[in-house]
C-alpha cells in the first residue's frame, strides 16, 4: 500500500511518502496551505499512486483534543470531498519535536510527516 502522510499546519503542510511493502517513509515536500492545496494534494496522489492519506492528529500530551486538533479534522473533512481514496488519522504527538532534533532546516514539516508515517508503517 502506498501512503501519503500530511502534517497539517495553517501555513504549510508537510508531506511524506511511504510504501507498506518496504516499510520506509521518506520526506517528500512542504506545500503552502493556500487556496490550491486540495489540487496540489490530488496531484501528489496521482503522481505517487497513493492508496491512503494519513493525517497527523495533533493530540495533547494527555491524549485529548485541542483547537489545532479540530482545525486538522476540519481540513481532513474538506480534503475528503476532493479525493477518492481512503483517509485516516494517526497520533502525531512529538513528531515535530523529533523532526527538529534531526534537522537544522527552518521548516521541518515534511520530516515530521515522515516520522509519524514511519511509526504507522512499523505497526502494520
Amino acid at each position: 500500500m502506498k501512503i501519503l502522510s500530511l502534517d497539517f499546519g495553517l501555513k504549510r503542510i508537510g508531506v511524506a511518502f511511504g510504501d507498506s511493502d518496504i516499510t520506509i517513509a521518506f520526506p517528500l515536500c512542504i506545500l503552502d496551505n493556500d487556496e490550491h492545496i486540495f489540487d496540489k494534494i490530488s496531484q501528489l496522489i496521482q503522481k505517487k499512486q497513493a492508496d491512503l492519506i494519513l493525517i497527523g492528529l495533533p493530540l495533547t500530551m494527555e491524549g485529548g483534543e485541542n483547537n489545532h486538533t479540530q482545525k486538522t479534522r476540519n481540513f481532513a473533512k474538506n480534503l475528503q470531498d476532493h479525493i477518492d481514496i481512503e483517509l485516516d488519522f494517526f497520533d502525531e504527538r512529538l513528531s515535530t519535536a523529533e523532526a527538529r532534533k534531526k534537522t537544522q532546516e527552518k521548516y521541518d514539516d515534511d520530516i515530521a510527516a515522515a516520522n509519524f508515517l514511519q511509526t504507522y508503517l512499523e505497526k502494520l
